[in-house]
């Protein structure tokens, strides 16, 4: 499918959206990384560990939880003020704060709590 999907983006948005977009992408993947911040690896164990114990996998989602929308409200900061920085970014902040949901819903999805209840 990419084979297809592709040449036909870089000729309707051009080579330079195109590559704003892309750029976009690889920016909010640092974000990604920071709102992670593990939890994948650590979260999944440590619910694993306890998945008979539902007062102690409630308790471990929850702190996660609000860890990483914590960690979700300070790359919102970060974002903003990169932004609103530097020209280059301000001319297109829409596709940077559009581009930034994969941040939310990355922090909204819950891997861990399925991963760690091998589900």
């Amino acid at each position: 499918m990419p084979l297809v999907t592709l040449p036909y983006l870089v000729r309707v948005l051009g080579p330079e959206k195109f590559g704003l977009i892309a750029f976009a992408q690889a920016f909010i993947q640092y974000f990604n990384m920071l709102t992670d911040y593990g939890f994948n690896l650590s979260a999944t164990r440590e619910i694993s560990i306890h998945r008979e114990d539902n007062a102690k996998v409630s308790e471990i989602f929850s702190s996660v939880m609000v860890i990483k929308f914590g960690l979700l409200l300070v790359s919102l900061v970060i974002l903003t003020v990169i932004v609103f920085s530097f020209k280059k970014f301000r001319q297109d902040w829409e596709i940077y704060y559009l581009t930034f949901g994969m941040v939310v819903g990355q922090t909204l999805f819950p891997v861990c709590f399925f991963q760690g209840n091998e589900r």
